[in-house]
């Protein structure tokens, strides 16, 4: 438990990185202070990758202490277990949200955002990467829009327009069967009431991408975790929770299979009519007593039992589907509200007034009461600076805010950071309201500054959402420099030798360097 609780001098470490990273916990002083491990000073590969991976690691620990009888670590980390939602974004794109890469202050990285980007994940994409959250995909769900939305989230993720599966992995916005960090997503139809589609997708799965021939197996196997999917999946059980021994459900591949667990003890599996056209579930008896849920419980996997399937040819899409069958879900922890501004970034003239709002919305369905409040610098003034609201337990509320620049204030782009608390103290992570000061119609109306990196050794801008940024050194050298007048194109090359202004990125670079 000291890995998780107490930062060392490895952690705050790049070396290694990206594949060998030499920190247990990358940024755990981070991941410790604001919930989440950032894009800046990661220490990592991807800051977004790393607190997926850290909550589940969270939501071990506290599994293992709840069997210990320790219940406050358990309560402390399963709280943590929740830091996922401080890495999604709800309006990541128009048909929804994703897991986002972001900056320590609360920004998100980059100017723009598509599912299919990488940056901030490992050997993935945000879209893939989003369905990482083993231990809470009630909450996910709701994040995500309900249960019907998460459905058809996945239905897309799934299969191509006109249907069929598309298992090809060569749209990094669909399902990538050949790497772990989204395996799990067609067992996640079995929690949103759609179980008959998590039987048809593993089943296509099965028979699509596995043989028997020379490259049987998708992808890399990984110490045997392709395979291993394999063999659970094709027992009709699945481990999605890695952090507990609950099994979720799918329509066995074989009539008959015996998993001996230790002990003289066994799970006797019996799908008597399994076959290539039965690949649904009508029915399951749990050592004899009828059950509609599609999972098993770790009393069943820790004293064994016997699994007997009636299946069919025909989708049974009500088994499964009763809310009160889901498999389990800990919703602890959750961010209690995503505030967030309408407009990310606010642009004003001087002696003139801009009009903005923030909304807020809540996963947990539930009402909650939050203050926010901002602290403008000299030269801006915010109206109101701060209220109390009310989130309804669905939907958004919106409140206006206007922003006003003196004739005085200074040309440039301004972070106002936004301090959000629920009423019983609980700090919320907000991204700040960002505010352009300028002339309309020149080029201080659209300056920003998410492109320039001050350190060739330690990039941290991003401007395209791929980790690329520009070299403040290299742009000085072609005499662009701040608030000056360039002489010459920032592109302008010295020579082979020269530093060159030229796009520099705090990953897809390291990533480059580490495996060569």
């Amino acid at each position: 438990m000291t890995a998780a609780t107490v930062p060392t001098e490895n952690d705050s470490s790049s070396a290694g990185c990206n594949v060998e990273c030499v920190g247990q916990r990358p940024a755990l002083d981070q991941y410790l202070k604001i919930g989440y491990v950032p894009a800046d000073d990661c220490h990592c590969w991807g800051g977004a990758a790393e607190t997926l991976e850290d909550s589940a690691a969270d939501a071990g620990i506290s599994e293992l202490a709840s069997a210990l009888g320790r219940d406050d670590v358990a309560s402390e980390f399963r709280d943590r277990s929740a830091a996922w939602t401080n890495v999604f974004d709800p309006d990541a794109t128009s048909d929804g949200g994703y897991m986002r890469n972001r900056n320590a202050g609360g920004t998100w990285t980059g100017a723009s955002f598509s599912p299919s980007t990488g940056s901030g994940f490992v050997e993935g994409s945000s879209a893939r990467y989003t369905w990482m959250v083993y231990s809470d995909v009630a909450g996910l769900a709701s994040a995500l829009g309900g249960k019907q939305a998460t459905v058809d989230r996945l239905d897309a993720f799934f299969r191509a327009d006109d249907g069929s599966f598309d298992f090809s992995a060569e749209d990094d916005t669909k399902y990538d069967p050949t790497n772990e960090p989204d395996i799990n997503a067609p067992y996640l139809y079995d929690y949103v009431g759609a179980p008959y589609k998590t039987q048809e997708t593993v089943r296509a799965e099965l028979d699509q991408l596995w043989t028997p021939d020379s490259g049987g197996i998708p992808g890399n196997d990984d110490a045997g975790t392709m395979s291993s999917w394999y063999v659970w999946s094709a027992l009709g059980m699945y481990p999605q929770d890695p952090t507990r021994a609950d099994l979720v459900l799918t329509s066995p591949l074989f009539p008959r299979a015996v998993v001996h667990t230790g002990n003289g003890r066994t799970i006797d599996v019996n799908a008597p009519a399994a076959s290539s056209k039965n690949l649904y579930i009508k029915d399951v008896q749990v050592t004899g007593a009828p059950s509609n849920r599609p999972w098993v419980p770790a009393s069943f996997v820790k004293k064994g039992g016997t699994l007997d399937y009636t299946l069919v040819a025909k989708a049974q899409k009500s088994w499964g589907k009763a809310a009160a069958d889901a498999p389990p879900s800990d919703r602890s922890g959750e961010i209690p509200a995503f505030v967030r501004s309408s407009d990310p970034s606010v642009k004003v003239e001087p002696g003139s007034t801009a009009k903005t709002s923030l909304t807020m919305s809540t996963m947990t369905g539930k009402q909650v009461r939050v203050r926010w409040s901002v602290e403008a610098p000299d030269g801006l003034k915010v109206t109101p600076a701060s209220s109390a609201v009310t989130v309804p337990k669905s939907g958004e509320v919106t409140v206006p805010v206007t922003v006003k620049a003196t004739k005085k204030a200074a040309d440039g782009v301004y972070t106002l950071p936004l301090i959000v608390t629920t009423t019983d103290g609980r700090r919320i992570t907000a991204a700040p309201l960002t505010v352009t000061v300028g002339t309309r119609g020149t080029l201080s109306w659209y300056v920003n500054n998410r492109g320039i990196s001050a350190s060739d050794d330690d990039p941290k801008a991003n401007f395209d959402g791929e980790g690329w940024s520009y070299s403040a050194a290299a742009l000085a050298d072609a005499g662009a420099t701040p608030a000056g007048r360039s002489r010459r194109t920032a592109s302008t090359s010295r020579g082979p030798t020269s530093r060159q202004a030229r796009p520099t990125t705090s990953w897809r670079e390291a990533r480059t360097r580490c495996s060569t």
